[in-house]
């Protein structure tokens, strides 16, 4: 059996080595991946790790943001290079099973597509700038989700819950055929024959909001997907802080979804604090591929990446 990663990535240079790394070691085999423009390194990371691993294919394509179009296109490409297998990896998403087998579970399903349950994780409040090691501080979850996923979006938007409390859609995995199709964000996937089954022993563990530096990058995000015209239901969520962060409300908006205090902690919303309860398994499963310091720093890779281009280097 043979499983392939789908990746479009925008500006993941923290997170991408560590993310290829600790989905390798679950039992993915190969990796296709689109670069969709970084500005912060991410596509030289890319194309330093595709150099020495044969099994990773990248692409940079700085075009639109087109998530449903570029995931099913990759997905077709996985299958008719041979996998069995595909799952859909965001470069803050990290799919984990309780036996850190995925290749295990995969086996011993009848399913064509698999719908897994999505946990947000809620970072320290004090993590202020993105960096590997913020993996090992985002240890904190709501206790429940608040609200039906029908009214998720309504009830963030009116401020009577936080992001991370909303109900996520699920992230699929399938089989891939000549016709799937892959919508936006892999939350629902078509054209592939078969049962669908829901899961619970996949779950995508979610680090969105990773740092407080972050709402300022899926901000920009939002920005552009303004700019395509889309419905207005497509990735309301960063068109929402693209919003906030014009009205200079970005910083409320960190300690609503961000945990703050010793033992379990709390968010802190306008209607008062929410309890928090504690999840380390996202921290620890990535652990063994964190080096402390850095093997070598993803931010000097950047450095030197900016560097080449403002020179005339390729």
């Amino acid at each position: 059996m043979r499983i392939a990663g789908i990746m479009l990535l925008r500006n993941e240079a923290d997170f991408v080595e560590v993310n290829l790394r600790y989905h390798r070691s679950i039992g993915i085999d190969q990796f296709l991946v689109v670069d969709n423009g970084s500005t912060d390194g991410t596509a030289e990371i890319l194309v330093e790790l595709a150099r020495s691993d044969p099994s990773i294919h990248v692409e940079i394509d700085p075009g639109p943001y087109q998530q449903d179009v570029v995931r099913t296109r990759l997905a077709r490409a996985a299958g008719a290079m041979g996998a069995d297998w595909v799952v859909n990896i965001d470069g803050d998403e990290f799919w984990w099973t309780p036996g850190g087998d995925l290749r295990a579970v995969l086996a011993r399903t009848d399913a064509s597509v698999l719908r897994c349950e999505v946990v947000n994780l809620v970072q320290r409040r004090d993590v202020r700038a993105r960096s590997p090691q913020a993996l090992l501080t985002i240890t904190r979850r709501v206790p429940g989700t608040r609200g039906t996923l029908e009214d998720a979006r309504r009830l963030v938007e009116a401020g009577e819950i936080a992001y991370v409390e909303m109900n996520h859609p699920v992230n699929c995995l399938a089989r891939p055929g000549p016709g799937i199709i892959v919508h936006g964000g892999a939350h629902h996937i078509d054209g592939v024959d078969g049962p669908v089954i829901d899961t619970p022993e996949i779950v995508c563990l979610h680090a969105g909001l990773r740092a407080r530096e972050v709402l300022e990058k899926k901000a920009e995000h939002g920005r552009r997907v303004d700019e395509l015209g889309l419905p207005p239901d497509i990735s309301w969520h960063v068109r929402r802080w693209a919003r906030l962060a014009e009205a200079g409300e970005l910083e409320a908006e960190w300690a609503a979804n961000s945990w703050r205090d010793e033992g379990p902690g709390v968010l802190d919303l306008p209607s008062g604090p929410r309890p928090l309860v504690v999840d380390t398994r996202l921290a620890d499963a990535v652990r063994p591929f964190i080096t402390t310091p850095p093997r070598r720093s993803w931010r000097s890779r950047a450095t030197r990446w900016f560097a080449g281009r403002s020179s005339g280097g390729s």
